[in-house]
């Protein structure tokens, strides 16, 4: 740690500080203000060294091994008379690469029943193997949005884990998303439902929020973390998808509301959509720092789906282009102030880059699974195939890909609940991530031969699907370039 830098977690200062018992006083301190930490906060400021008292120690552990707090209700519990505080401020600091990172406001939610990450996984896996384990062909067929796994995944909780408990939500922190998306993705046969729920929920939800005014909150968060209300985000346009400096999208005041025009296209969910969180330019600036956030309602006059998109995969995740013309928006559904374009975009990134890659590994693991008893039960040459040294060499690939990706996204979601800026660890696990899903839906097919090409298997859904994520939330090459800035390359 450099002699003259300063972390600044709440009103506390963490300075070069010299000896023992400076540090454990500090920590105390930090400890009874119910501030999130965690061994790897100290490991990143070179004092991994210290020795912690043991009732700190004990809180530090808790915290590190991602104690979850979520519940299987989906309302709030009644509040008591004397409430204890389970919010914690935002926090401004510097990061590791010495650049100012705001650190949105988290809500830790303690509830009656603790689950570790684990049981979180656990039973959102068993939800939905018993709720969403069946393909949906016809869905697929036709390219339609599945609203029965849609609403009882609303039931179930799902779209309820990041809100604000009090608004509905359960409250949860990106490394326990991370556990109970991996279980979604193992149990449903359906990438489609999963991507449409991350749509609504890092696109939208999140973003309200986060920076939504205490009044936009309080009108559309219940609905939207109870799943009565879709939500969709609007960014991307027909000349500036991966350039998002170069949105054309305007948006202008008029009076007590703004008048949007422009085009946006790859709007996941836009067909279904209740809400469409848009980002448009306020006046000549460029740049992100010129981009503004609304939240658009569907019914608003001037807004409409112009074209239904086909895909090639994720077929029930409904993808539409939007035209705005002299949409009118009310002040009152501006997110943040003019300007907030940048930050919120960053915000939506880190925490979509992480989450929905997730059901990503819980797909992964579930095709590995298959795959190993197939090849188990595959009979060439009076031996299972598995005892082929080539059959085996590509199941062990997959393996290694499964750990890893797992391993990258619950590193990422540690980091945030000790206060990190992660959009670069981000970036990073949804670039190995993707790549990782495609190479093993291939060894998948190989392994399972001739049948794995077969539409009955599946696995050529499941390869479809992969793709998929190679281009949403960003492309690989996008990926590359945020990561290759962040470290001052």
């Amino acid at each position: 740690m450099k002699e003259n830098k300063e972390w600044k977690i709440e009103n506390y200062s963490l300075r070069s500080l010299r000896c023992q018992g400076k540090v454990d006083n500090a920590l105390n301190r930090l400890a009874r203000k119910d501030v999130l930490l965690g061994r790897r906060l100290f490991e990143d400021h070179s004092l991994c060294s210290l020795r912690f008292p043991g009732s700190l120690k004990c809180c530090l552990e808790h915290h590190s091994r991602g104690i979850s707090t979520l519940s299987r209700r989906r309302v709030p519990e009644p509040r008591t008379q004397n409430p204890e505080p389970n919010l914690s401020p935002a926090v401004l600091f510097l990061d590791n690469r010495g650049q100012s990172a705001i650190v949105a406001k988290e809500t830790v939610l303690t509830k009656s029943k603790v689950e570790n990450p684990g049981q979180i996984r656990d039973r959102f896996q068993q939800f939905s193997e018993a709720q969403l384990g069946s393909s949906q062909p016809r869905l697929e067929e036709q390219e339609r949005f599945n609203r029965q796994g849609w609403e009882r995944c609303a039931e179930f909780g799902v779209m309820a884990l990041p809100a604000d408990p009090a608004f509905g939500g359960d409250g949860a922190s990106m490394h326990q998303v991370i556990e109970a998306f991996e279980g979604l993705g193992y149990g449903c046969r359906d990438n489609g439902l999963l991507l449409a729920i991350s749509a609504h929920l890092w696109g939208c939800l999140l973003p309200v929020g986060t920076f939504g005014s205490t009044r936009l909150k309080e009108r559309f968060l219940p609905m939207l973390a109870a799943g009565r209300f879709i939500g969709g985000l609007a960014v991307s346009e027909p000349e500036a998808g991966s350039d998002v400096f170069s949105l054309a999208a305007t948006a202008r005041r008029d009076g007590d509301r703004y008048v949007l025009d422009g085009v946006k296209t790859f709007v996941t969910n836009g067909t279904v959509a209740d809400l469409v969180v848009v980002l448009a330019r306020c006046g000549q600036d460029e740049g992100l720092g010129a981009l503004s956030a609304f939240l658009v309602e569907k019914d608003s006059p001037g807004f409409r789906v112009e074209k239904k998109l086909g895909k090639m995969g994720l077929r029930t995740a409904e993808m539409a282009r939007i035209r705005l013309a002299e949409c009118k928006v009310p002040a009152s559904n501006r997110i943040g102030p003019e300007g907030i374009g940048r930050s919120l975009f960053a915000h939506v990134m880190e925490w979509e880059r992480a989450c929905i890659m997730a059901p990503a590994v819980g797909s992964m693991q579930f095709l590995l699974d298959r795959t190993i008893r197939y090849a188990r039960k595959r009979v060439q040459f009076d031996q299972p195939i598995s005892k082929q040294p080539e059959v085996a060499a590509k199941i062990i690939q997959m393996k290694l890909r499964v750990d890893t990706s797992r391993l990258l996204l619950q590193n990422v979601g540690q980091l945030k609940e000790v206060g990190r800026s992660v959009l670069m660890e981000a970036s990073l696990a949804k670039l190995y991530v993707s790549e990782c899903w495609v190479k093993n839906c291939l060894d998948a097919m190989a392994v399972h031969g001739g049948y794995g090409y077969l539409t009955d298997f599946e696995i050529e859904k499941e390869l479809r699907d992969a793709m998929g994520s190679q281009f949403y939330s960003g492309t690989a090459e996008i990926q590359r370039l945020t990561a290759a800035r962040l470290m001052g390359l």
